[in-house]
Formats: C-alpha cells, sequence, structure tokens
C-alpha cells in the first residue's frame, strides 16, 4: 500500500500548528504551543512528563480541541472532532500502549474498524489476507497474517500497530514512545522501517525520554516545557545536554546536589549495607540475582518487560517465593 505524499514545495508545510492553548479546569496546559511538520520529516517531540506532549498529540488525533489557535495540514483548516476525523484526513497514531487485541489475528487487527466485505455483514477473507500480507511486507515483518497477535513478540506487535497505521495511507504518524518495550535489535528494526517511510515522503512525529535515539532519528526537535515551546530547531542545533537543560529551566550543573558515598571500607560496609542479596533464584522467573543497598542510596533495578523487575520486587518484599539464595536485611 503506497502512503507516498503529493510533492509540495519546500517551504510549504504539510501540517502547522499556531497558538495552540489548552486549559483544564482553569489550569493552562498548552501555553501558545507553535510546531510546523514538513513531508519527509521525522519531528522530535520531548518533555517532562506534564510538558503537554500528550495533550498536544490527543489534540492533533482529534480526541481533544484547543480552547484557541489554529491548525493546518496542507495549508487548510485542520479541526478533527473526533479521531475518525484526523484518520480521514491522514493522521495515524501509534499509542505507547499498543491498542491490539491478542485474540485475534494480524489481518483483523489490521482493518479491525474497515474489513473488506463480500456482500452484506460478510468479510471478505481472501481480500482481507491478501491486503493484511502486503501491508506486513511493506513493514518488513515476515509472518502470516492469519497468525494470532498474542503469539507476537513486543516488537512484532509494534509493527503489526505501525501496519494497522499504515493501512488508512497516512499523511503523517504519531509515534508516542514506540520503543518502551523493544530490544535494542526491534528498535534499530523500527528506525529502519521509519527511515524508509520517510523517504517516501511520510512525515512523523516521535516523542521519547531516550534523548540518544532523537538525536540518532529525527530531523528537527522540539523541546516542551510547562507547556511552552522553549526550543526547536535543526537536530545538529541539539545535544543530549542542551535538551535536558531546556526540558527542566537550569544547567546540567545545577541539577543534583552533591552527593557523599557511604564509607565503604571493610569495617564500615557491614554498618553502612541496609540490603544485602546473595544469589536470589527462582526458576524461570530470575537467576543468581546479587546486589548491595547502603544506606542514603537510591538503587536503580531496570530491564525490558518481562526480565523479572517486578517478579525480583515481590520476592523482596516477601510476597512470591525463591527456591534459593539470601535476603539479609539490616536491623
Amino acid at each position: 500500500m503506497d502512503s507516498r505524499n503529493p510533492q509540495q514545495p519546500k517551504d510549504t508545510p504539510l501540517l502547522e500548528l499556531r497558538g495552540i492553548e489548552k486549559s483544564f479546569f482553569g489550569v493552562r496546559v498548552l501555553k501558545g504551543v507553535d510546531v510546523r511538520v514538513d513531508a519527509a520529516q521525522i519531528v522530535g517531540l520531548v518533555g517532562e512528563n506534564g510538558a503537554g506532549k500528550s495533550t498536544l498529540m490527543n489534540i492533533l488525533g482529534g480526541n481533544l480541541q484547543p480552547d484557541r489557535g489554529v491548525m493546518l495540514l496542507n495549508e487548510e483548516p485542520f479541526e478533527p472532532r473526533h479521531p475518525t476525523d484526523a484518520k480521514r484526513l491522514g493522521i495515524a497514531f501509534v499509542h505507547q500502549e499498543l491498542n491490539l487485541f491478542p485474540n485475534l489475528s494480524i489481518a483483523e487487527n489490521i482493518f479491525l474498524t474497515s474489513f473488506p466485505r463480500a456482500g452484506g455483514p460478510f468479510i471478505a477473507r481472501r481480500q482481507l489476507h491478501v491486503k493484511a500480507a502486503e501491508l506486513l511486507r511493506e513493514v518488513g515483518l515476515e509472518i502470516s497474517p492469519i497468525a494470532l497477535v498474542e503469539d507476537l513478540s513486543a516488537g512484532e506487535r509494534q509493527l503489526v500497530e505501525i501496519a494497522r497505521a499504515l493501512s488508512v495511507s497516512p499523511r503523517l504518524i504519531i509515534l508516542d514512545e514506540p520503543t518502551t518495550s523493544l530490544s535494542t535489535r526491534e528498535t534499530a528494526t523500527l528506525f529502519a522501517l521509519m527511515n524508509r517511510l520517510r523517504e517516501r515522503g511520510l512525515a512523523m512525529i516521535y516523542i521519547s525520554h531516550i534523548l540518544g535515539d532523537v538525536l540518532r532519528l529525527c530531523d528537527e526537535i522540539v523541546v516542551l516545557r510547562d507547556g511552552e515551546v522553549v526550543g526547536n530547531g535543526l537536530r545538529a542545533e541539539f545535544t543530549a545536554e542542551r535538551m535536558i537543560s531546556l526540558m527542566v529551566g537550569r544547567e546540567l550543573d545545577q541539577l543534583y546536589p552533591h552527593r557523599t558515598r557511604p564509607d565503604q571500607t571493610t569495617e564500615n560496609s557491614k554498618a553502612a549495607a541496609l540490603l544485602e542479596v546473595r544469589g536470589i533464584t527462582q526458576p524461570h522467573i530470575v537467576r543468581d540475582v546479587s546486589f548491595t543497598l547502603n544506606r542514603g542510596e537510591v538503587l536503580g533495578i531496570s530491564g525490558l518487560m518481562g526480565a523479572g523487575r517486578s517478579e525480583l520486587a515481590r520476592i523482596l518484599f516477601g510476597l512470591d517465593p525463591y527456591e534459593s539464595g539470601e535476603i539479609l536485611r539490616s536491623a
């Protein structure tokens, strides 16, 4: 399925937001936001939680209406009152929480709201599978369209979500934190697809807290803070440090107070330790996990979905059993 956009003059934006404002219960969430997106361009939208990114994208996607401001799509007024309005005009949204039904097939998920008909209420199954197979090839997913979504990996489900977005021949795709649960290999596959779509003329808005990915992928960057655009420009004008400073409103050397690590000498280490975990193992959940948490420290535990983070926390709190190892807590 071809999602190419008509060629546009270089100085004509595909999408333009001017002075967008939005308040909830008297609290201004967006304060005169201006954003421009050109065809064949990926624009990175970054900001802290609460900066207004989701509100702005929900306005663009037709879930909310602005209090003030103007939106133009191909220089025509763009005023979606419902997500179907935005979709009909070529705006597709890939949400952070994938909106797929695991008990349905890939093809059924892609065309859930637009099944090809064989007359009356009957679905044209052959046509459905042919169209779905075309879209799966387009996103580089070599899987049968009749496969169930529940059997797919997180990365494969993300590509199915993008295939569904492409099924409406969009001019612009909004991707909200698409790599949150993806592995490094799956992220690379997604980025390669986005680059191919850009080469074909598709525009994208990419929202992410992973600033390295934003710098790697995007052509232009827009930084929001407290509902206002505090920085925008070409990728070459930004570094991760500059984006962070704009997002928080302070220089990096002002972000964190100086902290003194507890004395870790042999004679003091035992007194400093609040929690010691030694070789905790529970088959198929965690294996040989060891660490020490000292007084005055913040210990971070990270990993992809399914890596065992939540299960380890439940074990530490005594909510779940473990087969071997020790958990030692100071008195």
